[in-house]
């Protein structure tokens, strides 16, 4: 094998001769180097292996310590070569990924906003990964604007890989107070207190009255209301009537059920989304019965990637018998639901239920006794 060029260690022991006796034979060194035990020579071209034919001629330990040939030369231009492609490609596949959208956020001020923004956005096919080019933001824009009732405006960017999408409620002017000509009951109760502010009450606290019933007429009297003379002036019926409202709920159950019981067996698993496509899909575990929890969480902004924890938790069905316990938590669970459903204002005075059993059914009534604002506009 030819060699163009080679760099040879020697020992130093008649290092001045031995130069001397390569020149003589035509050897050209260059880059000569000397330490306490050592010589170092770059030979070129031709003269590599005539140098190393002297040296083998003259019996001298030499080595080799670095040489390169036309083949080698080839090979790093050839590794040269494909590593440009791949950079190459490499930059080409970066700038056609990077031309797509593959996450869609919504800041709305709502959760029903939000729902509906995001209707639109599946409508349009924005859901997945898209092309930024055919990407119509003035669109979108107008879509939403038209769709969606009280937006003030939307706003639409881009960032890296991720589209943002903010949208804002319309701030509307406050409603003109509605004049009534009669304040009447909104529910069955007792009256509890009176507060008009316009026209007259013709109930007071302690009446019974029931729904429909006028509480606050829209007249007010200039004068005595039992004598002839007396000028009765209509003016709008406004102000509040706190009474005393009844609350119910029936719930039926039977005398077992099926709990969920919790084997104390869980199992995680992981899974990743990349550029919006799933990598890597979550296994699914070899319970029967299971309840699932899970958390994710995506990185990168150009080449988003999501991942998912998701914690399998093994269950057994098993059936038990109704207690005193299982039915107090209905009954708590009854009584939130009718706290749920009143208005904010409405005070709870007291509470009672009753509890039966007919055949293999219990049947428990709650109720509650509140005191609310009862009128309504009539």
């Amino acid at each position: 094998m030819r060699l163009d060029r080679a760099t040879i260690k020697t020992d130093r022991l008649n290092s001045e001769r031995l130069i001397n006796t390569l020149r003589e034979k035509g050897v050209q060194l260059h880059c000569i180097k000397k330490s306490d035990h050592s010589l170092t020579f770059d030979v070129c071209s031709d003269n590599v292996a005539k140098c190393i034919e002297c040296l083998e001629n003259k019996n001298i330990q030499y080595d080799v310590v670095s040489k390169r040939d036309k083949s080698t030369i080839q090979n790093f231009a050839f590794g040269q070569l494909v590593l440009g492609f791949w950079i190459i490609l490499y930059i080409f596949v970066t700038i056609f990924l990077c031309s797509y959208c593959y996450w869609v956020e919504v800041d709305a001020p709502t959760q029903t906003t939000k729902i509906a923004v995001e209707k639109i956005i599946a409508e349009q096919g924005l859901n997945q990964a898209f092309s930024k080019k055919k990407f119509d933001s003035k669109g979108l824009e107008k879509t939403i604007l038209d769709r969606i009732n009280n937006i003030a405006f939307v706003d639409i960017s881009m960032v890296g890989s991720k589209l943002n999408i903010s949208v804002r409620q319309q701030h509307l002017p406050p409603a003109q107070p509605i004049e009534y000509d009669k304040i009447v009951a909104g529910y069955d109760c007792i009256v509890e207190r009176v507060l008009v502010s316009s026209g007259t009450a013709v109930v007071k606290a302690g009446d019974r009255v029931s729904k429909g019933q006028v509480l606050i007429d829209g007249y007010i009297d200039l004068g005595d209301p039992n004598d002839p003379a007396n000028i009765r002036r209509q003016v709008p019926a406004s102000g509040v009537v706190y009474g005393r409202v009844w609350k119910s709920k029936r719930v039926s159950l039977a005398e077992e059920y099926v709990e969920a019981v919790p084997t104390g067996t869980s199992m995680n698993t992981t899974s990743i989304s990349v550029l919006g496509w799933d990598w890597k899909k979550p296994k699914l575990p070899p319970y029967q019965h299971y309840q699932t929890s899970t958390t994710s969480c995506v990185f990168g902004n150009f080449f988003p990637v999501t991942y998912h924890k998701t914690t399998y938790h093994e269950v057994k069905y098993i059936h038990q018998k109704v207690d005193e316990k299982y039915i107090q938590s209905q009954i708590d669970n009854a009584k939130m639901e009718i706290m749920a459903d009143l208005e904010e204002s409405a005070k709870p005075i007291r509470t009672w239920n009753f509890q039966k059993k007919l055949d293999k059914i219990y049947i428990l009534d709650i109720y509650y006794e509140v005191e609310m604002p009862i009128n309504v506009g009539g």
